[in-house]
């Protein structure tokens, strides 16, 4: 996890320290929310029930080009940051 918090950190201009976003909800909706509404992306967050007791989080664009992003884990922080991952992987592969 530690990898993924330090990927998600430089996509958010954290260079001084990398936070747990994979393990508080807090920081992902200070720090990734900001960024996905800067990028205009809509996202949703379920909870556990009906979806096998795990968190699902989706990431939506589609004003300009069709883009989606889901994933889903344990917590909502983790599932977040999973979706996030996916997002951030697709512009570092040019997708």
């Amino acid at each position: 996890m530690e990898e993924l918090n330090k990927k998600i950190a430089e996509w958010v201009g954290i260079t001084d320290r990398v936070p747990q976003f994979t393990h508080k909800i807090g920081l992902c909706f200070k720090y990734i929310v900001p960024k996905l509404r800067e990028l205009e992306f809509a996202f949703n967050l379920w909870d556990g029930v009906g979806f096998g007791n795990k968190w699902l989080c989706s990431a939506l664009l589609t004003h300009r080009t069709w883009r989606h992003y889901d994933a889903d884990a344990e917590t909502p922080a983790l599932a977040l940051c999973l979706t996030v991952e996916k997002l951030i992987n697709s512009e570092t592969n040019g997708n």
